[in-house]
Protein backbone atom coordinates (compact mmCIF):
# COMPACT_ATOMS: atom_id res chain seq x y z
CA UNK A 1 0.00 0.00 0.00
CA UNK A 2 0.91 3.42 -1.15
CA UNK A 3 1.18 5.93 2.10
CA UNK A 4 -0.78 9.25 1.36
CA UNK A 5 -2.01 10.79 4.11
CA UNK A 6 -4.19 13.28 1.58
CA UNK A 7 -6.98 15.31 3.71
CA UNK A 8 -10.66 14.53 2.23
CA UNK A 9 -13.97 15.54 3.16
CA UNK A 10 -16.14 12.73 4.65
CA UNK A 11 -19.90 11.95 5.39
CA UNK A 12 -20.12 9.76 8.51
CA UNK A 13 -22.51 9.15 11.03
CA UNK A 14 -21.62 8.87 15.00
CA UNK A 15 -22.26 5.57 17.32
CA UNK A 16 -23.61 6.09 20.75
CA UNK A 17 -20.31 5.64 22.05
CA UNK A 18 -18.97 8.59 20.10
CA UNK A 19 -16.78 6.32 18.03
CA UNK A 20 -17.09 8.01 13.70
CA UNK A 21 -18.52 5.53 10.73
CA UNK A 22 -17.53 6.11 7.45
CA UNK A 23 -19.82 6.41 4.85
CA UNK A 24 -18.47 8.33 1.67
CA UNK A 25 -15.68 10.63 0.74
CA UNK A 26 -15.00 13.00 -1.91
CA UNK A 27 -11.71 13.84 -3.43
CA UNK A 28 -9.99 14.97 -6.59
CA UNK A 29 -8.55 12.68 -8.98
CA UNK A 30 -5.45 13.42 -11.29
CA UNK A 31 -7.30 15.80 -13.25
CA UNK A 32 -8.71 18.03 -10.34
CA UNK A 33 -12.52 16.80 -10.76
CA UNK A 34 -14.12 15.54 -7.73
CA UNK A 35 -14.96 11.77 -7.35
CA UNK A 36 -17.36 10.59 -4.75
CA UNK A 37 -16.62 7.21 -3.38
CA UNK A 38 -18.90 4.87 -0.82
CA UNK A 39 -17.54 3.44 2.02
CA UNK A 40 -18.54 -0.33 1.07
CA UNK A 41 -17.35 -1.74 4.05
CA UNK A 42 -14.72 -1.38 7.78
CA UNK A 43 -12.92 -4.24 7.97
CA UNK A 44 -11.40 -3.18 10.88
CA UNK A 45 -10.88 -0.47 13.26
CA UNK A 46 -7.98 0.82 15.29
CA UNK A 47 -7.09 3.33 17.85
CA UNK A 48 -3.42 4.82 18.20
CA UNK A 49 -1.80 8.03 19.75
CA UNK A 50 0.25 10.12 17.29
CA UNK A 51 2.05 12.99 19.12
CA UNK A 52 -0.70 12.54 21.85
CA UNK A 53 -3.69 12.70 19.20
CA UNK A 54 -6.15 10.54 19.35
CA UNK A 55 -6.24 8.83 15.64
CA UNK A 56 -8.56 6.16 14.62
CA UNK A 57 -7.55 4.49 11.69
CA UNK A 58 -10.16 2.22 9.32
CA UNK A 59 -9.41 -0.37 6.56
CA UNK A 60 -12.40 -0.03 4.16
CA UNK A 61 -13.08 -1.99 0.89
CA UNK A 62 -15.08 -0.24 -1.82
CA UNK A 63 -15.43 -0.65 -5.10
CA UNK A 64 -13.64 2.34 -7.12
CA UNK A 65 -13.47 2.73 -10.60
CA UNK A 66 -14.37 -1.11 -11.24
CA UNK A 67 -12.07 -2.80 -9.16
CA UNK A 68 -12.30 -3.93 -5.43
CA UNK A 69 -10.18 -1.81 -3.16
CA UNK A 70 -8.91 -1.63 -0.01
CA UNK A 71 -7.68 1.36 1.96
CA UNK A 72 -7.31 2.98 5.35
CA UNK A 73 -8.99 5.87 6.54
CA UNK A 74 -7.73 8.09 9.67
CA UNK A 75 -10.06 10.33 11.61
CA UNK A 76 -7.98 12.95 13.91
CA UNK A 77 -9.95 13.54 17.28
CA UNK A 78 -8.59 16.62 17.85
CA UNK A 79 -9.14 18.81 14.70
CA UNK A 80 -12.19 16.77 13.66
CA UNK A 81 -10.35 15.86 10.21
CA UNK A 82 -9.91 12.21 7.62
CA UNK A 83 -7.60 11.64 5.77
CA UNK A 84 -7.17 8.91 2.78
CA UNK A 85 -3.88 7.02 4.59
CA UNK A 86 -3.08 4.33 2.07
CA UNK A 87 -4.25 3.05 -0.84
Amino acid sequence: MKTMMKEIEMIAYFQKEGLPVPLRYRIANEEGELQVIGVDRVLWRKEDKRAGNLMLTYACQSEWGGIERRYELRYEAATFRWYLYKI
